[in-house]
């Protein structure tokens, strides 16, 4: 069975299983001509997850297992995957193309690739109006670099995955909802817990002044103590040639 995905229907949910991300706009078609399907991937149809993890998923009908798979070394055997998930399983442009490489592998002829990727770029070229975090990126600009150089835009993300012998990749953006905060307290918690994906890449100090900043900023963003957050994706599908 090969998975193929269907460049025109854009109305199936949630491709990424219980990654987090609601993925609107897309569809999978299981086999050239078959139905389109209307749940989830836990759907009868749909090939179940040899794997699951929160950046990667391997599905496929075949019995297989794996003995302690990461994205760029999974184990399984050449030709013999359905359909790879690949959500922000690399760090940067190098890793990506081995991760591509690795999918490639598994991937039978002709089986699906669903690609997701936090977008920092198109973060930075908004306000803190469309995306209250930006605010925090402009406090920390060494930060939007390493979120840059982390996670590859869509040029690249397009470039490796045709180099690595996919075809007919189609992709978009598309926005994932974080949380909705109505209080300055609960953002403000919110950032501390690490919820504002740069604040890993700031040392103690840094974290204990960005949290003491953080509602005095969201008051210039949103005076009337109403906060949503939610971030841009890039999407990209297609399929081993």
């Amino acid at each position: 069975m090969n998975v193929v995905i269907d460049p025109d229907a854009r109305e199936w949910t949630d491709l990424i299983l219980d990654s987090g991300l609601s993925v609107s706009g897309t569809n999978l078609l299981l086999g050239r001509g078959a139905r389109v399907l209307s749940g989830g991937l836990a759907a009868e149809e749909a090939p179940p997850a040899t794997y699951e993890s929160p950046d990667l998923v391997l599905m496929t009908r075949a019995d297989l297992t794996m003995d302690q798979p990461t994205a760029t070394s999974t184990g399984l055997p050449d030709e013999s995957v359905d359909l790879v998930v690949i959500r922000s399983a690399y760090e940067g442009i190098s890793e990506l193309a081995d991760v591509f490489t690795e999918a490639a592998r598994v991937l039978r002829p002709g089986a699906g690739v669903f690609i997701a990727d936090y977008n920092p770029w198109a973060v930075a070229r908004t306000t803190p109006q469309t995306y209250p975090h930006r605010y925090l990126t402009m406090m920390f600009p060494e930060v939007e670099a390493q979120l840059k150089a982390r996670h590859p835009n869509a040029v690249d993300i397009s470039i490796a995955a045709v180099r690595t012998g996919f075809r007919d990749i189609d992709g978009w953006d598309v926005e994932d909802f974080v949380n909705h905060f109505e209080d300055y307290g609960d953002h403000q918690e919110w950032v501390a817990q690490g919820g504002w994906r740069g604040f890993d890449l700031l040392d103690a100090d840094q974290q204990a002044a960005l949290v003491a900043a953080v509602p005095a900023a969201m008051r210039q963003v949103a005076p009337n103590d109403l906060i949503r957050e939610s971030e841009p994706w890039t999407v990209a599908r297609g399929h081993k040639g």
